[in-house]
């Protein structure tokens, strides 16, 4: 029998089993289903329409729950899986077969001092995960790559392995986030520390009743001391009351890639700016932004380029879990990546997305 086949005979059981333990537990079983048709018009190459996975949300399943440990002391924990819900495959990420919990495989206990918690997750500066701060500040919610501030670079949301988080109480609006993890993206330590590509990630973010404002950063340590990724993120949002404004700054060095997939010379720099609106019009949302990027490589000055993607979109809620959207990007680039299909086209998403 196939991999696939097993995988999908383990999560069928899981699920009919989970119904019937909820109840008694207090587990939650939960999901996105997000699916779409796209089409896109890049550079040099012929029109395409596809049917999309979790262009808005990834595509997901899993199990939450919390026990009361008393004095106000509680332990927690979560098991994610992502999917393509186009095909139905299980959603692999950085090019190992990670199996069933590929989004996050977390245990951790909190209480009036904080959260700490330890397993597979994400960092606190991404757009994702239990204590994430920087989809609050980009008028897509960092979803649609093309329209969103993730056009800068996709080396934002991360998900750690063999990784510890901690995270403070709400003081007043504000809170913290560090995260440390063992491997990066890999699944297993090495035999000596030096080998491992260690990470550390620090987010702060301050919500208001109509501010928004976060800011974040992350150093690589990678194996043979080597000079290792920095990522440095900050941005927020005002809420005038008829809109919402958007803005935010994004710096990255030592990156594989510039833009959404460009690699071109290797070891990239980049500087990036967006600005962005959200305009509520009865059930549905108005989205805009327009975001700047300007990128180098530390590689003897071979290679440069600007880029400027253009975003609009609208979401139409039908109910409080689900949701209709149509969204439009433009992206174009000069020198180069004046010819890089990634970040010289034109993309129109319909699709709709369910939670339960």
């Amino acid at each position: 029998m196939k991999l696939h086949s097993v995988m999908a005979c383990v999560v069928g059981a899981l699920l009919l089993s989970a119904q019937a333990y909820a109840v008694e537990s207090g587990v939650k079983v939960y999901g996105i289903i997000d699916t779409g048709l796209q089409f896109t018009k890049a550079k040099h190459t012929d029109s395409t329409v596809k049917m999309v996975s979790g262009q808005q949300s990834g595509s997901r399943w899993g199990f939450t729950g919390q026990e009361d440990l008393g004095n106000g002391n509680y332990a927690f924990f979560i098991l994610e899986g992502q999917f393509d819900s186009d095909n139905g495959q299980v959603k692999n990420f950085n090019g190992e077969t990670d199996g069933l919990f590929t989004r996050q495989s977390v245990l951790g206990v909190g209480g009036k001092y904080g959260e700490v918690m330890f397993g597979r997750l994400y960092n606190g500066s991404g757009p994702a995960g239990r204590n994430q701060t920087l989809a609050q500040a980009d008028a897509f919610k960092t979803a649609w790559v093309d329209a969103s501030c993730r056009t800068l670079s996709l080396e934002n949301t991360l998900r750690l392995r063999n990784a510890v988080q901690y995270s403070t109480p709400n003081l007043s609006g504000w809170k913290a986030v560090t995260t440390f993890s063992l491997t990066r993206f890999k699944n297993s330590e090495a035999a000596t520390w030096t080998q491992n590509d260690r990470l550390v990630d620090l987010a702060v973010r301050y919500k208001g009743k109509k501010t928004y404002f976060m800011v974040g950063a992350n150093k690589t340590e990678d194996a043979g001391n080597e000079s290792g990724i920095f990522n440095f993120v900050t941005g927020g949002h005002y809420d005038f009351g008829p809109f919402k404004l958007f803005a935010g700054y994004r710096y990255g060095k030592h990156l594989a890639t510039a833009g959404v997939q460009f690699k071109g010379p290797s070891d990239w720099s980049i500087h990036g700016e967006w600005v962005g609106l959200q305009v509520p019009v009865g059930k549905g949302l108005i989205m805009s932004q327009v975001n700047h990027l300007n990128a180098k490589s530390d590689s003897k000055g071979k290679g440069s380029f600007a880029k400027t993607s253009f975003g609009l979109g609208y979401q139409h809620f039908l109910s409080k879990r689900t949701d209709v959207y149509l969204i439009g990007a433009y992206s174009t680039a000069n020198q180069a990546a004046k010819d890089a299909e990634t970040e010289n086209r034109f993309v129109t998403t319909v699709g709709m997305r369910h939670r339960f």
